[in-house]
């Protein structure tokens, strides 16, 4: 990971900690983003983050993995409690009326460390005699965020041998690099809270038009009512 994105990183999450957050990333004021609405006593804005800025946050290609990153914030009237959540909002690109539900930061990293630059999964080279067994998550009605059908993510086990109690081997670089990216989306993601202050975080939505000048809508389905963010996608 080169300097500047750790450095881009580090300051993130150092200002979110000074604001008493844990996850997220701190809440510019509502004007400063190209898109908000009040909707039941909360004001909702939004901004897409650029393919390049995204790459920045995370040493990753998100634009080409098929991701959109959208920072959203919202901003509660004063003593007002509000639910938040990535699940309360959908995607729209283009002219296609399909939406898409958000993608938990788990499942983003483990995509995006199976790919390389070109998008192709990697298999692992074993030897024979292995154990191999497969897990499959696939983006249908569950999770945290009820998505439904956008993804599918799967992951391949090895034991090489057959006996049981052979220790688990030390976790390799890719596993830590993995580790590592999925902190960094959890840390920066818009978290799962009750608050009457001001929160802001990234949701991470896969793209259902591949279209780069296509622009894009983020509604909003919460406690508190409905809304609807139109936003330009930046080049990339």
């Amino acid at each position: 990971m080169s300097t500047r994105t750790v450095s881009a990183v580090l300051f993130l999450l150092a200002a979110c900690a000074m604001a008493g957050d844990r996850t997220g990333v701190p809440p510019r004021a509502a004007a400063d983003y190209p898109a908000r609405q009040t909707v039941g006593g909360v004001t909702i804005a939004a901004a897409v983050l650029s393919p390049e800025k995204a790459r920045q946050l995370f040493d990753a290609d998100l634009d080409r993995a098929g991701y959109l990153v959208v920072e959203i914030a919202l901003y509660p009237e004063p003593g007002k409690q509000i639910d938040v959540s990535p699940g309360d909002f959908r995607l729209r690109m283009g002219p296609d009326p399909a939406t898409v539900r958000p993608i938990t930061p788990q499942t983003l990293a483990t995509v995006l460390r199976k790919a390389d630059p070109t998008g192709k999964t990697h298999e692992p080279k074993i030897q024979s005699p292995v154990t191999v067994y497969n897990t499959e998550t696939i983006g249908y009605e569950s999770g945290p965020y009820g998505r439904k059908g956008v993804y599918t993510a799967s992951e391949v086990g090895v034991g090489i041998g057959h006996d049981p109690n052979a220790p688990h081997p030390p976790p390799t670089a890719k596993s830590r690099d993995r580790a590592t990216l999925q902190y960094q989306l959890e840390e920066m993601a818009l978290p799962e809270t009750k608050t009457t202050r001001a929160v802001a975080g990234l949701v991470y939505f896969p793209k259902p038009s591949q279209k780069r000048s296509a622009a894009c809508e983020v509604l909003y389905f919460g406690l508190e009512g409905q809304g609807s963010l139109k936003l330009p996608v930046p080049a990339r």
